[in-house]
């Protein structure tokens, strides 16, 4: 497992998530 996995399974996690509390 790389930095960039991470950082994709972030992106595609979190990121969404914490855009959805957000609104």
């Amino acid at each position: 497992m790389t930095n960039s996995f991470f950082k994709n399974a972030i992106n595609e996690t979190v990121v969404p998530f914490i855009r959805k509390v957000a609104e």
